[in-house]
């Protein structure tokens, strides 16, 4: 049985507009923004030892929720997706992956791009250059072997907004996973001035 959640800092939660759990693995959360609404999609995607149906129905009703959005919404997705995918090079770049992921993938993080292809999305945190250890997401429980599983992705459109995306590897968080920050900027529908926040 998964689960997921999204967390609001008290500072912003009168800008929530409503939220909608599409299934026990995606999350929809909309808030109110200028010069649009953000939406935000939490997800935690099958493990690559799920059926290929458990997978197929995964991607379902994550399209349909991006499908049934307000195209005008900054729209992020994020959350545990157990994939791998591979950076690209400069010669075979692909507007949803950037450069600086790890080089690794498997046969599931196909599929993650593809689902950011159709949907116009880029993985925020293969777009900047970091130390592998603020890549790496989470922590096999031998000790040694570190993923890239965990993926926060940004519509295209809104791409420039994206300030810098990385984990904090030792934050206590009572997890194998390590703590994945985006910074965005953005203007709250009050706030006078652009305002970073991160998710």
């Amino acid at each position: 049985m998964l689960g997921v959640a999204v967390w609001i800092h008290r500072k912003i939660a009168g800008a929530l507009v409503g939220y909608e759990p599409v299934s026990d693995s995606v999350l929809v959360v909309r808030l109110n923004a200028k010069p649009r609404n953000i939406t935000l999609i939490q997800v935690h995607g099958p493990t690559t030892a799920a059926m290929d149906e458990e997978m197929e129905g995964f991607y379902q009703d994550l399209s349909q929720a991006v499908k049934q959005l307000p195209k005008r919404d900054m729209l992020l997705i994020m959350g545990d997706f157990n994939e791998k995918v591979d950076r690209r090079e400069p010669s075979t770049m692909s507007s949803a992956v950037g450069l600086h992921g790890l080089r690794e993938t498997n046969e599931a993080g196909e599929q993650l791009e593809d689902f950011c292809l159709e949907h116009e999305m880029a993985l925020a945190n293969t777009m900047f250059k970091q130390h592998p250890r603020r890549l790496y997401a989470w922590n096999f429980p031998d000790g040694i072997t570190r993923n890239q599983i965990v993926y926060i992705s940004i519509a295209q459109r809104w791409k420039t907004s994206l300030m810098n995306c990385r984990t904090y590897p030792g934050a206590d968080c009572n997890t194998d996973h390590q703590l994945l920050v985006a910074t965005v900027k953005v203007r709250w529908l009050k706030d006078k001035n652009n305002t970073a926040f991160r998710l």
